[in-house]
């Protein structure tokens, strides 16, 4: 949907993650939204390099919470897997309160590589991009 086309009320996050290799190989990461099932993926990840990629993300006061699985894979189905969580908090009425923004990794697992996964949000209040959730994951083949 374009910024453009929003309503004047309507809170925007942007959610940027990017994947950085020390793997000695090109990986695939994946990257889906549990929700509604849209794919941003697959999205190659050359050995040694970073790559971001961002979407917008449109809380609604019915559906204030968005999971997004997270997955990199490499050669001989190593690999490692994260769940991101972004939540927003409504007060009376509809209204924010505070705060009320927050992106976390909320489980992760790991299979013959070493991952690290990180995410950390931001609230700005205002238009058309509310604030941001910054997600970070590094690997590296053992």
């Amino acid at each position: 949907m374009p910024l453009a086309s929003l309503p004047a009320a309507a809170q925007m996050f942007e959610v940027k993650l990017t994947w950085t290799s020390e793997a000695g190989t090109k990986a695939i990461a994946g990257w889906a939204v549990r929700e509604t099932g849209q794919n941003h993926g697959p999205v190659d990840v050359p050995a040694g390099q970073k790559v971001e990629r961002i979407v917008h993300w449109q809380p609604a006061r019915d559906v204030p919470v968005q999971n997004h699985d997270l997955a990199v894979t490499l050669p001989g189905n190593r690999g490692c897997r994260a769940t991101l969580e972004l939540k927003m908090t409504y007060g009376a009425a509809g209204a924010t309160v505070g705060n009320p923004f927050s992106c976390a990794i909320v489980s992760q697992s790991y299979d013959r590589v070493t991952c690290g996964f990180s995410a950390v949000g931001s609230w700005t209040n205002s238009y058309p991009i509310s604030g941001a959730c910054d997600v970070t994951i590094g690997f590296a083949a053992y």
